[in-house]
């Protein structure tokens, strides 16, 4: 069956996927990638902002992670070939909105 999720995971992939703050649990890190693996799903690339998470601290104090991501299965891929998924800039929110481009016709 076709699949796709998205949201805030609140867990990142990859300490790349981390700026400032403390590092992150590695187990915890490979504990998410390793259910990604096990349900069959991808993160989809995405255009736009590279973090999705802002503390809203400055400084030495700032940390920024990319928390919010859309994962699909090898299905829902296979009917929405050009999809893209587009993070926004951050506003008054914490988060980036991300927004989700469909097609799934060659037009």
């Amino acid at each position: 069956m076709p699949w796709i999720i998205f949201g805030d995971f609140n867990e990142i992939v990859h300490p790349s996927k981390k700026s400032g703050g403390q590092e992150r649990d590695v187990k915890q890190m490979e504990g998410f990638r390793n259910c990604l693996g096990q349900c069959g799903l991808v993160a989809m690339g995405s255009v736009g902002q590279r973090f999705t998470w802002c503390n809203g601290q400055s400084g030495d104090q700032r940390t920024k992670l990319r928390l919010d991501r859309m994962v699909t299965n090898e299905e829902w891929m296979s009917m929405f070939i050009k999809a893209s998924v587009m993070h926004c800039s951050m506003s008054i929110l914490d988060h980036c909105p991300c927004w989700l481009y469909l097609s799934n016709t060659d037009n």
